[in-house]
């Protein structure tokens, strides 16, 4: 397949989410005014059609028609699952040899490594193929050797990680960083995806990447400032993220997550405008955190 033809996928894919529902004379409007479209080209009906059988193969999205011969992406299909993060990470990277006159004016915030090995993981996902991993964990002197089922992948800050399953110890589910594997191997052996097993559901009570089993999810109040309220209106720490009350200044917000090492970085990304009420574990382990901070910038 061809870069020209997987950008007429992102393309038609990319018009059909913007308008909602669309019919196929104004998808062929858009074509003639599109950079893909060489001189006002057509878009005919039959490849178009082409066009939408690739999209679902590829990205496994599908294009349905309604009763009044309006296309649209069913909302079931419309997720932010693996098929849309791959979808939109290649239509940002490839939009630009198309259109090379907006390279330098459309930025975007690049996941800088882990690529080497994400196509084979996604293969090994894809088949139900079981993997050798050699993975070298920040600050160990040596790598370890994971034998895993590679269960789903999820982007996290600007790192790909694997959420795998024990293939020896299956109630074992842990992340590992594509950054940090050094080998990877694709096995022979298969594996049966676990009964149930729902990459989301599995992450729900977390803020991050690492579900302890060992931490019960907990109800976590904290207050902000007014100017820092916006920010975290605008992007939540937790889907369960609710406003309760704007007090003397001060806005409260409440979560309900477990309180684990990626909460606690996110809370100190705005430490200088919140502050962690409840529960006093958490409140008193921020503070500690604080002291450090102090310490080491009272330092001459």
């Amino acid at each position: 397949m061809s870069k020209t033809s997987f950008i007429r996928y992102v393309w038609l894919v990319s018009i059909i989410r913007q308008y909602g529902h669309i019919t196929l004379s104004q998808i062929q409007d858009e074509w003639r005014r599109s950079s893909l479209s060489d001189n006002f080209t057509d878009l005919p009906r039959r490849t178009f059609a082409s066009h939408k059988d690739a999209v679902e193969e590829m990205f496994g999205i599908k294009i349905k028609v309604n009763g009044y011969n309006q296309y649209y992406i069913a909302e079931e299909e419309d997720t932010t699952g693996l098929h849309n993060v791959l979808l939109d990470s290649f239509a940002i990277k490839n939009i630009f040899s198309m259109v090379p006159s907006l390279e330098g004016r459309i930025l975007y915030e690049n996941v800088p490594s882990g690529h080497k090995y994400l196509v084979s993981i996604v293969e090994s996902m894809k088949m139900s193929r079981k993997l050798a991993i050699h993975y070298h964990k920040f600050g160990a002197s040596e790598s370890n050797l994971h034998y895993c089922n590679p269960l789903a992948l999820k982007t996290y800050r600007r790192r790909w990680y694997l959420i795998a399953q024990d293939s020896e110890n299956t109630d074992y589910i842990f992340p590992l960083a594509l950054d940090r594997i050094s080998s990877l191997e694709e096995l022979d052996e298969t594996f049966f995806m676990p009964k149930g097993f729902d990459a989301q559901t599995y992450l729900r009570n977390c803020v991050g990447m690492f579900n302890n089993n060992d931490i019960k999810p907990e109800k976590i109040v904290f207050r902000t400032t007014e100017i820092a309220a916006d920010y975290v209106r605008t992007l939540p720490f937790h889907h369960s993220q609710k406003e309760l009350r704007t007090e003397d200044g001060w806005v409260y917000f409440e979560l309900f997550v477990k309180p684990t090492y990626d909460l606690k970085q996110q809370f100190i990304e705005q430490m200088d405008g919140l502050e962690v009420m409840e529960p006093l574990s958490l409140r008193n382990s921020m503070a500690e955190i604080a002291e450090s901070i102090l310490k080491r910038y009272s330092k001459q």
